[in-house]
């Protein structure tokens, strides 16, 4: 095997940071809940957003600001090692990849808690949330945002790169879930929820799982590989939610 093919499946490049990212993800979450539960007080109403309860307390706003503001730090840290050693690609990445899945946990998670007293046409004071954009409400947000990645991928560096498709990975495996139903469901696809889950789960990984292989095997270069790790980490996802909640 040549030299050129090896490094075309390099397990550094492929296997290592996929591994990466799930153990990335279970950090973020585990901090998620340790920081949200330092204080359950409430800080505004309780509201209903696309069939869900929020829960604004001041133990989420401490941790949507704080993951916030990390993830931040963390794609500016990953920049700077990146102009000081651009041969160490696993360590930029993974900085670059907590720092997208800070911000996901931030934004996606966190945010639509919240909200602010606005006044309407008529005239009347009401409290509106901001958009959940893990649901229906967040589908146009991220189609901007995958079109806009696109447009400027080329020109991005590789951790700013790594950092927002760590965000979009995870924007996308929960729309696939959350914001898929109810599409299914307005265009008259007739499913149980339980059995729509898997199936879902089960197209979505595919499709993904098949464009992480392009990435991989194809003549990309290596920085483009490590995006593959994210897509690996969205099928496996969809797999794992679509089991459990066409279970439950």
């Amino acid at each position: 095997m040549d030299e050129s093919l090896k490094m075309k499946f390099s397990y550094k490049d492929t296997f290592i940071p996929s591994i990466v990212m799930i153990f990335i993800t279970a950090l973020v979450f585990a901090g998620f809940y340790m920081v949200k539960s330092v204080n359950d007080n409430l800080i505004c109403q309780i509201t209903e957003v696309a069939g869900e309860e929020t829960n604004p307390s001041v133990g989420r706003l401490i941790c949507c600001l704080l993951f916030f503001s990390l993830s931040v730090v963390l794609v500016i840290i990953a920049e700077k090692r990146w102009k000081a050693d651009s041969e160490k690609l696993l360590f930029t990445w993974s900085l670059a990849a907590m720092g997208g899945t800070l911000l996901w946990t931030s934004i996606g998670e966190c945010s639509w808690h919240f909200g602010l007293n606005v006044i309407s046409d008529e005239g009347a004071e009401i409290f509106a949330s901001f958009p959940r954009i893990e649901s229906v409400q967040g589908l146009p947000f991220f189609i901007l945002s995958i079109l806009i990645f696109a447009a400027c991928y080329r020109k991005m560096s590789f951790p700013l790169a790594s950092y927002v498709f760590a965000f979009l990975g995870n924007w996308y495996g929960h729309l696939c879930m959350i914001a898929a139903y109810p599409i299914a469901k307005a265009i008259g696809i007739s499913m149980e929820l339980g059995t729509f889950y898997k199936a879902s789960a089960l197209i979505n990984a595919l499709i993904i799982l098949g464009v992480g292989i392009v990435l991989i095997a194809g003549k990309t270069k290596r920085t483009t590989k490590y995006m593959a790790a994210v897509c690996m980490y969205v099928a496996l996802g969809n797999v794992l939610f679509g089991i459990v909640m066409g279970e439950t």
